[in-house]
């Protein structure tokens, strides 16, 4: 219902202006984060480095995660090659962190930097990344959530229109703002002091992008990575909330804290993903208000996020308390 925007073909390569954007995005992102790594101490270069590692593994990632994903439906139309037709478009978000990482972690080990560290010194930057680019998907005519039917609201950047003269919400500026509020968000938990130890900052990215996604995954319309009724990239989020939940967990449990308390917190956060799965139910099957529905959903993730949170912060409370004075 979209059209992509297109500036002009070179050769079989379409550039359009989401593609533009993006590149505009990597190299913004990329200067932003000079400076941190020179504060925090890095090696000259470091970030080149991680760029130039990181763009071609993300892509790849990202496009061979699109690819797995929907391999039933694709390859039975299309041949082996439509892998490295990349100006065909398709490519799953997950494959792209998946290929950041290991970029990272390349890069880490030839400037011999702890893991740890790295990713939280590029962390930010990739929050800035993901935020540009949210902004950027309307020029590829993506990320829009339901038709509005109330006329006062046909404006930008609340609304886009569509070939047919029909209004949707323009959620992708939604995602965009929120993309924005993560790194901000890091940026002000790493002045307090709240992720000092390396690896933190990952972690804590990691945890506050699965909770929002869930629920922003929720509101789109157009989301083409699915298993039947299930949506890969909620799915992507609930992975990321279990790894985050379980790293702070284990950290608490070797800190000495409550076995049961963590046992209960843990049953916790499996009623509350029990929860958002019935409320994806109901915004079809029953006569629950949307509004209601979401705001459920959106109190569930919190309350997953703050649960993984307040682990974090006990175990480095209980690791104080333990080390030697």
């Amino acid at each position: 219902m979209f059209d992509p925007v297109v500036l002009f073909q070179l050769g079989p390569l379409t550039v359009t202006a989401y593609g533009v954007c993006l590149a505009v995005a990597i190299a913004v992102s990329l200067l932003a984060l000079r400076p941190r790594a020179k504060r925090m101490g890095m090696p000259e270069g470091t970030v080149l480095r991680f760029g130039l590692t990181a763009i071609p593994l993300a892509v790849v990632g990202a496009r061979l995660f699109y690819c797995a994903v929907r391999a039933p439906r694709l390859f039975p139309e299309y041949d082996a090659g439509f892998l490295l037709r990349i100006w065909e478009g398709g490519f799953g978000i997950a494959g792209a962190f998946g290929g950041c990482a290991l970029a990272a972690y390349i890069t880490a080990r030839r400037t011999g930097q702890p893991v740890g560290r790295m990713m939280d010194c590029v962390v930010p930057g990739c929050a800035l990344m993901l935020a540009l680019a949210r902004f950027s998907e309307g020029f590829a005519g993506t990320g829009y959530g339901d038709y509005l039917e109330n006329e006062a609201l046909w404006f930008f950047p609340l609304a886009v229109k569509n070939i047919y003269g029909e209004y949707y919400v323009a959620l992708f500026m939604l995602e965009g703002l929120v993309a924005l509020a993560l790194a901000a968000a890091l940026l002000r938990m790493e002045k307090r002091g709240t992720a000092d130890r390396p690896g933190d900052l990952t972690l804590l990215f990691l945890l506050l992008y699965g909770a929002t996604q869930i629920v922003l995954e929720s509101l789109r319309r157009d989301s083409f990575l699915r298993w039947g009724f299930v949506r890969v990239n909620q799915l992507f989020g609930v992975a990321l909330l279990a790894l985050v939940t379980a790293v702070f967990s284990a950290r608490a449990w070797r800190a000495g804290a409550s076995r049961t308390r963590l046992a209960l917190e843990w049953s916790a956060a499996l009623l509350c993903v029990g929860v958002g799965v019935g409320m994806e139910f109901a915004f079809e099957k029953s006569r629950i208000p949307n509004l209601i529905a979401y705001g459920i959903l959106i109190a569930a993730m919190a309350v997953i996020a703050g649960l993984a949170f307040a682990q974090m912060r006990r175990a480095r409370r209980l690791e104080g308390s333990a080390a030697p004075r």
